[in-house]
């Protein structure tokens, strides 16, 4: 791992944090009139803005670092949509434990009470849940909740970054809005990390008062009391894998997670080829180390011993860079 001067990509002026006001579903009726539950976890869940799927036009124009078009123009993100009008919101500077990725899952206790702290933040006071592992949503009360998010880029896969909020914002829908430090701890995403439901997890563009303030708010659910991943055993403690089950027992770092699950599917195993299967693939994430100063990749950061993979550093000593 070499020392480099790169810069990690700062808010941009031209791009400020924008509200907008909509509804969370945990379901809808087609067309056809079939019932269709999403799967909400931790971090996730769908929401309809109030002004359609034109809401996001001002942060779907964000370049993404390092991708560009065959014409070497910047290539914008664009929000997915479904049939409804709905689309899905990543919580920003959270990580919650896995409840279903690939057909795969950490534990499963605590992903749910995850996924269930974060509903009633948002307002639900009862969900009907159906499927294998009683992990899509069947009915609610009440639903659906009205809110809003804060919210100025869109990941890989069509969703919104955003801090979630219940209840009405107090700017008009579409404003663009300076996202305090206090407006970042009201929302859901800190009542999720100060639960201890939830990493701290950032990528490149969070400002620094906002990750500061959301790192706080992590360690203190891990002192003096330990919530929720936290309690014993240590979440940060070397995990014995051996294949895409063994996962299941499992609460270390989500994104850890979701790139043991593509080497054990993509090669079999065993552990030990982890590191040079990371380095060889596409899923080797950039990655600043506060510590170190450096700018590294996800290999930099895990360690593999002995059939057992841990971290070398705490979640909110990362700043994931986009590439």
């Amino acid at each position: 791992m070499a020392k480099s001067s790169r810069s990690i990509k700062k808010p941009s002026p031209s791009n400020p944090y924008r509200v907008v006001s909509g509804q969370f579903h945990l379901y809808y009726t087609t067309a056809a009139g079939k019932h269709q539950g999403f799967e909400p976890d931790g971090d996730t869940i769908r929401f309809k803005p109030d002004r359609g799927s034109g809401a996001f036009k001002d942060i779907e124009t964000d370049a993404v670092p390092g991708a560009t078009a065959p014409t070497g123009t910047p290539k914008p993100r664009k929000v997915k949509f479904n049939a409804a009008g709905m689309c899905s919101l990543r919580f920003e500077a959270i990580d919650a434990v896995e409840l279903h990725f690939q057909e795969a899952f950490q534990d499963d206790a605590l992903a749910k009470s995850a996924r269930d702290h974060m509903l009633r933040q948002v307002g639900f006071t009862s969900i009907e849940y159906s499927g294998t592992r009683l992990t899509f949503a069947n009915a609610a009360h009440p639903h659906p909740i009205s809110g809003y998010v804060i919210a100025r880029g869109v990941d890989p896969n069509g969703r919104v970054v955003a801090f979630v909020y219940s209840g009405g914002a107090a700017e008009v829908d579409g404003s663009p809005v300076f996202l305090s430090v206090a407006r970042a701890k009201a929302s859901i995403n800190a009542n999720v990390l100060k639960a201890g439901h939830a990493y701290p997890t950032f990528y490149a563009g969070l400002p620094t008062d906002l990750r500061e303030a959301m790192a706080s708010l992590g360690r203190s659910a891990r002192s003096p009391t330990k919530k929720g991943i936290w309690k014993s055993p240590n979440p940060l403690a070397p995990f014995r894998a051996t294949d895409v089950l063994s996962l299941a027992a499992s609460k270390i770092w989500p994104k850890l997670f979701r790139r043991l699950v593509s080497y054990f599917k993509a090669t079999g195993g065993p552990l030990s080829g982890f590191d040079a299967w990371l380095r060889a693939s596409g899923e080797d994430d950039a990655i600043f180390i506060l510590p170190l100063r450096e700018l590294g990749h996800l290999h930099d950061v895990v360690a593999v011993a002995n059939a057992k993979v841990s971290l070398r550093f705490d979640t909110d000593q990362l700043i994931i860079v986009p590439q």
